[in-house]
């Protein structure tokens, strides 16, 4: 249903209301909003940008830890917002950002029954793999990586905030179920899937297109982007006890990528070292 409707390029807010009714979605504060503007403006300066970033304690906090989080592994600490801009770059900078901004507005804990906390850990996990990919097979695109394989999957928190008592029955099934795929327990009981709300809702935050497709896409093999090789390869990674697809990516990524088993492996337990600090870091 959803990718007629954007095919037919109706109002993704209209196609919300559809799907959800009334009931109210998350929102960027007006210091987010403010500031991604800045951040996407040739003509402001990075002092506007520091200014508007440190009247929010809580987003500078965040931003700066995250720049300086063993996920980033930079060489030099960032000791300020103007340093990371020069150091990144407006647009790197952005997709943090907007990875601390989206993480933000989604709850760490719900009365649902669905359990937010490994949702995160395992988006965590996800974009430190998604980084570290991208730094091997196209390094320009890791900061990228990392925005998109945590995003990836934002559309599941949101169906467990909007059809909680379902949802939960869905993802429960396929937690427990290593051969199952989510978006078609999805389409089967609600019609639509994670990838696709989460595309829209992405859609009406103005978030850039290339997380928009890494979210519509990232269970579709082949893109336009070369970010999408990294955030395909980690979508793998399962949120379940039972198989947490880790085994799944090795093989992917040698059969399709040729990578090595030996570099998969260490790139693998890296990545959880590094998901460790960054997902302590969020919930600070």
């Amino acid at each position: 249903m959803l990718r007629f409707l954007r095919r037919q390029k109706r109002d993704p807010k209209e196609v919300i209301r559809e799907l959800f009714g009334d009931a109210e979605l998350p929102s960027f504060p007006s210091a987010v909003m403010e500031v991604l503007s800045l951040l996407r403006s040739p003509d402001s300066k990075i002092a506007e940008i520091e200014f508007k970033v440190e009247r929010d304690p809580g987003l500078s906090v965040k931003v700066l830890r995250t720049v300086n989080s063993a996920a980033f592994g930079l060489s030099k600490r960032v000791g300020h917002v103007g340093h990371a801009v020069s150091l990144l770059g407006r647009s790197r900078l952005e997709s943090i950002v907007l990875s601390v901004a989206v993480s933000a507005v989604f709850p760490q804990k719900g009365e649902s029954g669905f359990d937010y906390a490994s949702f995160w850990a395992t988006a965590a996990r996800r974009a430190c793999l998604a980084k570290l990919l991208a730094n091997r097979m196209h390094p320009i695109t890791e900061i990228e990586a990392f925005t998109a394989g945590l995003l990836q999957d934002m559309g599941i928190p949101l169906l467990a905030m909007q059809k909680s008592k379902e949802y939960l029955k869905i993802y429960a099934s396929w937690q427990s179920d290593p051969l199952s795929s989510l978006e078609e327990l999805e389409h089967d009981a609600l019609g639509y899937d994670h990838t696709q709300v989460g595309a829209i809702v992405a859609e009406t935050w103005g978030l850039p297109q290339y997380l928009i497709d890494a979210i519509s896409g990232h269970h579709t093999w082949g893109g336009e982007h070369h970010v999408e090789e990294a955030v395909q390869l980690v979508s793998l990674i399962r949120d379940s006890e039972v198989d947490d697809g880790s085994n799944k990516l090795i093989e992917v990524g040698m059969s399709q990528f040729g990578v090595d088993e030996t570099v998969l492996r260490d790139l693998v337990e890296k990545a959880i070292e590094d998901a460790n600090d960054y997902y302590a870091m969020l919930n600070q």
